[in-house]
């Protein structure tokens, strides 16, 4: 969903340079309403940060992907100060689950 967001984001200057302002326009409405539905529909109450994904039965799938909420802090997606502490409580799980040896 984050990198379905960016894609749209990136369509919208791709169409503008083209001339085709409508389908920018339709980019643009697109990505607007992915990003306000993003945490709503992704953030998992139970963890504080966002799950991997919402199957069709409403179930979130959550097993602390780095990459869900990692994505969409960085595109935005997410409220400074809730991105944060979203982060924050991932690097707790992190370590309560013992990763904390990074020696290559």
């Amino acid at each position: 969903n984050g990198l379905a967001y960016r894609a749209l984001r990136d369509c919208v200057a791709l169409c503008r340079d083209a001339g085709q302002d409508a389908l920018a326009e339709q980019c643009a409405e697109a990505a607007d309403r992915l990003k306000a539905a993003y945490v709503p529909c992704l953030l998992n109450p139970k963890t504080g940060w966002l799950a991997g994904w919402r199957s069709r039965d409403g179930e979130l799938h959550d097993a602390g992907y780095l990459y869900a909420t990692g994505i969409a802090v960085s595109l935005g997606l997410i409220q400074p100060d809730q991105a944060r502490e979203m982060m924050g409580k991932l690097e707790d799980a992190r370590i309560e689950a013992g990763h904390t040896d990074f020696t290559y």
